[in-house]
């Protein structure tokens, strides 16, 4: 009996032993990940008070929101200058111990569950309700982190729907969909992934509105010992809307953005593709499209020495003399950046035009040799490219260009024109003919220049690259090719 009941007093110890150490491992795995939030300069958050019991924990994570300064033109010209703002908010947060926790009815196995709600403080809601009428919902956020025995965390935030409705002009309203996201990752930082979906949002204004559809997104990234991030990441958005005065003025549909990043024998690579169904701008429908580009054998130890000094520097306070002078202390290391045989290329860029198909392509690829200067190197660099694009649209562009270079030039002249009404109603004629003719003239001197090949109902464009030679479509280049 006294063996049973010695077995007993161990075991009752060593379980409470155990939620005794996975409350202190929870406690400081939540400070440590608590750092993860304060990366953006507008928000910051920090663990203020935590009491800790034998089996769970009682927190508060206090949060501070930095509005910047804005400034407000108001319609007798003068500016308004708001001046920042800073908002601190309390959040409560309970954390159950491990090694056993109960998860709404569910058993789960770790080191902590902690789960939070942040509600708009009383402080703030008067402010709140002088703004928005009583059809509003005021924003709230709700936490959930759970820490496995790995100590990952994987952190769940949900911001459910709200809706926002301007007492100055109820026209004006906002209504949030809801989001949800998923983050796990290590408390080093080194492992990384997650998912965020965000169910919509609609802008609503007496002349513009604003349409996002169910935009979702995810990654899978890790550090590496040199401190790059590889991995995969990519985000879809079905639709994003911009109207005025029920006009479209924006349409994109059906947008797929994927990435992916990897170093292999310490050499950096990364491929990139982007697609879209339809876009629409200005009354004209382009898509689909999509472009494929990627980098390869770049130096992966002289890229991650370039990217903290990079970071260094944005978080340097220089002037914009000192900013240049800088970011040129970094072109040395370029050469041997791309000494190792750096290769660029836009392996697809496809997209559909009102006027016809363009059509696209370009390899760039550097010596694999040591250079002591970009311009030691430039005679070795081969490559080649391709593009072909509409006459009409390429016609388009140059008109467009062209009206606006004489509108300006008729804007900026020394004395007033005085016109007949008659002469008034011309003015835009003459112009948009002066334009096509300038155009018409340009054209033609890049093709007899050799810069565009006329076929069909298409320029095309052919560049190679070789032994410090540059051939477009056939012909040496010269100056003549950029008389535009």
């Amino acid at each position: 009996m006294k063996r049973i009941v010695s077995v007993l007093v161990l075991l009752v110890v060593i379980v409470l032993g155990g939620y005794f150490i996975t409350g202190l491992v929870t406690e400081n795995t939540l400070k440590k990940n608590v750092g993860t939030f304060n990366q953006a300069n507008l928000l910051s958050v920090e663990l203020t008070e935590y009491h800790r019991g034998l089996l769970k924990s009682d927190a508060t994570l206090t949060w501070q929101i930095q509005t910047p300064e804005k400034i407000i033109h108001q319609e007798n010209g003068r500016s308004l200058v708001v001046p920042p703002k800073s908002y601190i908010f309390d959040m409560p947060f309970t954390i159950y111990h491990g090694p056993m926790m109960f998860d709404h009815g569910h058993l789960r196995l770790g080191l902590g569950l902690a789960r939070g709600e942040l509600d708009l403080p009383e402080a703030y809601l008067n402010e709140f309700h002088e703004t928005f009428t009583s059809q509003s919902t005021p924003p709230r956020l709700m936490l959930h982190a759970y820490i496995s025995y790995l100590n990952k965390t994987q952190l769940e935030v949900e911001l459910p729907a709200f809706k926002l409705f301007s007492k100055d002009d109820q026209a004006n309203h906002v209504e949030w969909r809801g989001m949800n996201s998923s983050f796990v990752f290590s408390p080093t930082r080194e492992d990384m992934q997650g998912d965020i979906t965000i169910d919509g949002l609609h802008v609503m204004g007496k002349q513009l509105q604003l349409v996002l559809e169910h935009l979702t997104s995810s990654y899978d990234v890790h550090q590496a010992k040199n401190g790059l991030y590889l991995g995969k990441a990519q985000v879809h958005l079905p639709m994003l809307q911009l109207t005025d005065q029920d006009n479209a003025k924006l349409n994109i549909k059906q947008v797929e953005v994927t990435s992916n990043s990897e170093v292999d024998n310490a050499l950096f690579a990364s491929q990139i593709h982007v697609s879209f169904k339809t876009f629409m701008m200005h009354k004209k429908t382009y898509g689909p499209a999509e472009l494929d580009l990627s980098v390869h054998h770049l130096n992966a130890e002289v890229l991650a020495d370039l990217n903290d000094r990079a970071q260094q520097l944005q978080q340097a306070s220089l002037n914009r003399a000192e900013a240049q002078q800088a970011l040129l202390s970094l072109l040395p290391d370029v050469p041997q950046l791309l000494s190792k045989g750096a290769v660029f290329e836009i392996k697809t860029l496809k997209i559909k035009l009102p006027d016809g198909l363009m059509d696209a392509s370009l390899r760039i690829a550097f010596p694999e040799k040591e250079a002591d200067a970009p311009l030691q190197m430039l005679p070795r660099v081969e490559g080649a490219g391709q593009l072909k694009m509409p006459a009409v649209f390429v016609k388009s562009l140059f008109v467009r260009s062209y009206k606006q270079k004489l509108l300006m030039a008729s804007m900026n002249a020394d004395s007033p024109v005085t016109e007949e009404p008659d002469a008034a109603n011309a003015a835009p004629v003459n112009l948009d003919q002066q334009a096509i003719h300038q155009a018409d003239q340009t054209l033609a001197g890049l093709i007899q220049a050799g810069a565009f090949e006329a076929k069909e109902r298409d320029y095309v464009l052919d560049l190679k690259l070789s032994a410090g030679r540059l051939l477009v479509n056939g012909h040496p280049f010269n100056s003549g090719m950029l008389n535009f």
